[in-house]
């Protein structure tokens, strides 16, 4: 199918662009025409078709919930413009520029994997996820449309601090915030920072709030794109959500490899011990939220 650079979030995207505190990222502001995030806004799906990607994942207050690209292409109750975007960015046009941009770090930091993809990458074989596999590929992609469920409870944060998994290259996130939620408070990206002179602990992927903090926060607006290569110091947290009636809105963007590119075994203690901790950060950030100078500060940016 013909290729329509309209629809490409990193076809104008410049190797310049990225930012390497905390870690190597990119912070896109209109990646694609706003007339094209419009429409996207306009015709994403119903909450009960992206929640009918998820199935089995729990229902209730600020949950999330994807439909990825296989899925989407066979669903005759997604747009025409959707199918089209979301092919887009789950194909091998997709993956090359990511490579051009972030080639470099990916060369400092997995040399190995450098080595097996080729000097220029012009040994990826790129193919989608759940509908190619690693006999064939060596980078599979996906791409999905994302929502957090309506905030009806207490605030929450619907991912704390945490690494992806090992076995992601890329991560990337789309924001579409409508014109109808402006209320909202929360739900912003932080890309996090480790703390100076303090251990690094995880519960898995989940990181201790007492060794990381926020270098930088990406407020969720509307055609806004942050993409990032995946490695240990790749923290990143969304902030707690307000009570709202809004769905928050998005594209995640991924890039798999077959083998975990990073071991985080040496950082692991147990859930417990911090769990508690985050949970009344998460009431502190709420109070801070719902001062009237914070909700000024919340639309800016």
């Amino acid at each position: 199918m013909e290729h329509d650079a309209r629809y490409s979030l990193l076809e104008n995207v410049q190797q310049a662009e990225i930012v390497l505190d905390p870690f190597p990222h990119l912070i896109v502001r209109k990646p694609i025409p706003d007339e094209i995030a419009d429409q996207l806004i306009a015709e994403f799906p119903p909450d009960d078709v992206v929640i009918s990607g998820s199935p089995g994942s729990p229902m209730g207050s600020n949950k999330r919930f994807n439909i990825y690209a296989r899925d989407v292409a066979a669903h005759s109750g997604i747009a025409p413009i959707w199918k089209a975007f979301i092919r887009e960015q789950s194909s091998a046009r997709f993956v090359q520029h990511l490579f051009r941009l972030f080639g470099p770090f990916v060369r400092e930091y997995y040399p190995e994997l450098a080595r097996q993809l080729g000097d220029g990458f012009e040994r990826v074989r790129a193919g989608v996820r759940s509908q190619d596999g690693f006999d064939t590929c060596n980078v599979l992609l996906d791409a999905g449309i994302s929502i957090n469920s309506p905030v009806t409870s207490i605030p929450t944060s619907v991912r704390e601090a945490h690494l992806d998994l090992p076995t992601k290259l890329f991560t990337g996130l789309y924001y579409l915030r409508p014109p109808e939620d402006q209320e909202t408070q929360g739900g912003d990206l932080e890309l996090c920072r480790y703390r100076p002179g303090r251990s690094r602990r995880f519960s898995k992927f989940d990181a201790d709030p007492n060794c990381v903090e926020a270098a930088k926060v990406v407020p969720y607006e509307k055609n806004v794109l942050v993409a990032f290569v995946n490695s240990m110091n790749s923290v990143h947290a969304v902030t707690p959500r307000l009570r709202t009636r809004h769905t928050r809105k998005f594209v995640n963007l991924v890039v798999e490899v077959e083998k975990p590119l990073f071991n985080g075994e040496s950082y692991q203690v147990g859930r417990l011990p911090f769990r508690a901790r985050y949970y009344v950060r998460q009431l502190l950030s709420w109070r801070r939220a719902s001062s009237p100078s914070a909700a000024t500060s919340s639309h800016r940016g």
